[in-house]
């Protein structure tokens, strides 16, 4: 199928039984994140778990959230938000380190990766 001038692709998706679904895709020049495909399509994590990673790679690298304010803004308790970083530590997109900060205080450092770590 060819593309008019200035027409942009999308893909149509079609099953059985169902209906068709049709994805529109806008070039998109600016205010995007780059996410690997890999990422979304990893069928080893619970989709809440990939969206959560998806809005932590859309931030800029430097970044600073707390888990409380990733708690808020999901509307989701401690327990969930622990579970997701789980699933992610294990899936080698998230390592947490413990020490003591300028203060002398506890703290833990998360870091994000886009490619995982194991």
């Amino acid at each position: 199928m060819a593309l008019e001038p200035g027409e942009l692709p999308y893909l149509q998706i079609q099953t059985l039984g169902t209906a068709a679904m049709a994805i529109k895709k806008e070039k998109l020049t600016d205010s995007y994140a780059s996410i690997p495909n890999s990422i979304l399509r990893d069928s080893e994590l619970p989709l809440d778990t990939i969206g959560l990673l998806a809005f932590l790679l859309s931030l800029p690298e430097d970044w600073e959230v707390r888990a409380s304010q990733i708690q808020q803004k999901f509307g989701i308790g401690r327990e969930k938000r622990q579970r997701m970083y789980k699933q992610l530590e294990n899936a080698g997109h998230l390592v947490q380190r413990n020490g003591r900060g300028i203060d002398g205080r506890w703290t833990t450092e998360t870091i994000i990766y886009q490619v995982p770590q194991n």
